[in-house]
């Protein structure tokens, strides 16, 4: 994607309902590296689990009778603790965006985004759609698997057998259906990053298979790989070019036109808080000279 795509896109997400939809590896996207499986292999050094390693097969390395053992829940929880902090995904979520949705666990996007940043969870059991949930002055995100921030409350939704992982699949689908529906069905964008068809819990079908309708170039798929056209859904709708399929990742794209290139990541990691009524970041692109205006938590692009 060249930098006149890109400046498209970012238009549409900041001044479109926009969606940012986060696989189980989104936060390999930056580098190729997920921190959160990296720290899973610390806490369980004697099990099978690699970098490349799945949410089902980190499930199936730690099964204890057909059922994932409290104890290992709380070993994640530790887990994602031990992760450092990510500006690069900061980032990413201040591009103001209406809403997230992620079939991840981990809570780096509460936690490993610096202080200062709010961000709303949806329940896997929450069945009714809200406008509150895509304002842009308050971003939602919606877990469809649960998340590790649920540990510290009486019920967590997170699966731990894959009779679980089924049951929650409906509801997950359920929310899916809300970005047609309710989110983006005349105009917007759907965006998608750190997603696999191979390893996700968040299958192909369950996602694709609810987006026929929607208009053209209104899905970008980042982390598109050819073989993804196996998937009757993804093929059907890159033909009816409502799928923009990108190779790179989000996080890889913005980096090479050097989007991060212009912020301060300490600020992000000690707290600076901008001030809350109109703030202009400066966005040094390798190519071009902008700015992003965020005024009332509305942002846009300025020509400087």
């Amino acid at each position: 994607m060249d930098w006149n795509a890109l400046e498209v896109l970012l238009e549409k997400i900041s001044r479109d309902p926009s969606v940012l939809l986060l696989g189980q590896n989104y936060l390999g996207s930056k580098n190729g590296q997920n921190p959160f499986i990296e720290e899973l292999r610390k806490s369980f050094p004697k099990k099978n689990i690699n970098s490349r390693s799945s949410y089902t097969e980190i499930w199936e390395c730690l099964d204890e009778s057909g059922r994932l053992p409290d104890g290992a829940l709380t070993e994640m929880v530790e887990a994602a603790r031990r992760i450092s902090v990510q500006p690069w995904l900061r980032k990413i979520l201040e591009l103001n965006w209406n809403i997230i949705y992620t079939s991840s666990i981990d809570d780096a996007l509460t936690t490993r985004v610096g202080d200062n940043f709010g961000l709303t969870p949806i329940r896997c059991e929450e069945c009714t759609f809200r406008r509150d949930f895509i304002s842009k002055r308050q971003l939602h995100c919606v877990y469809l698997f649960g998340g590790l921030h649920e540990m510290h409350e009486r019920h967590t939704t997170i699966p731990r057998s894959r009779r679980e992982l089924r049951s929650l699949r409906a509801p997950a689908e359920q929310k899916i259906g809300w970005i047609p529906q309710d989110i983006i069905p005349g105009y917007g964008v759907l965006v998608i990053d750190g997603w696999s068809p191979e390893k996700d819990w968040l299958e192909s079908e369950s996602l694709f298979a609810r987006l026929y309708g929607l208009h053209e170039e209104s899905v970008y798929l980042f982390g598109f790989k050819d073989e993804m056209c196996e998937y009757e859904d993804i093929k059907a709708l890159i033909d009816d070019k409502i799928i923009v399929p990108v190779t790179q990742s989000l996080a890889q794209l913005l980096d090479t036109h050097g989007y991060f290139d212009g912020f301060s990541e300490d600020a992000y990691s000690y707290g600076d808080a901008p001030d809350k009524n109109d703030v202009t970041l400066t966005v040094r692109f390798k190519n071009r000279h902008d700015c992003l205006r965020r005024s009332s938590g509305v942002a846009s692009l300025v020509r400087a």
